[in-house]
């Protein structure tokens, strides 16, 4: 006998294309694949879930949800540009010089506006950056 147990998966059941077979000690089940949900309650048998509809996605500010199959996407809103997978903002601020931030310091598009951060080595708020193992003593 094979010690790993009998494989129930190989004679069946016959789960569908978005559902994967499971090999249990006396018998197999399908089981349906992240991102679809069983029609009928028939693991067997699984349909793509609409994230968008059901509402079960991340997709922030000024993007707009996108369902695929298994998945989905969030898309920038025309005239956006992406801060990351799920938000965009208005505003290329960075990229357009309306920022403040210090020369030695990054800036980095958010959904409000920008963030800067002092690169590393220098110290500071963002806006203003110096460098930090120049000490000066006031007397």
């Amino acid at each position: 006998a094979d010690p790993r147990g009998h494989n129930f998966c190989a004679e069946g059941p016959k789960c569908g294309e978005n559902s994967e077979c499971k090999n249990w000690n006396t018998k197999a089940t399908c089981e349906c694949k992240s991102g679809y949900i069983s029609v009928q309650g028939d693991s067997a048998y699984c349909e793509d879930i609409d994230e968008c509809a059901a509402k079960m996605h991340y997709c922030h500010a000024n993007t707009v949800c996108v369902n695929l199959p298994g998945l989905y996407r969030c898309d920038c809103v025309p005239g956006y540009i992406r801060v990351d997978d799920f938000s965009c903002t208005e505003h290329d601020e960075c990229g357009s010089g309306q920022h403040n931030c210090d020369e030695n310091a990054i800036c980095t598009n958010t959904v409000q506006g920008h963030s800067c951060t002092c690169k590393p080595g220098y110290v500071g708020n963002g806006t203003i950056c110096r460098a930090e193992f120049h000490h000066h003593h006031h007397h």
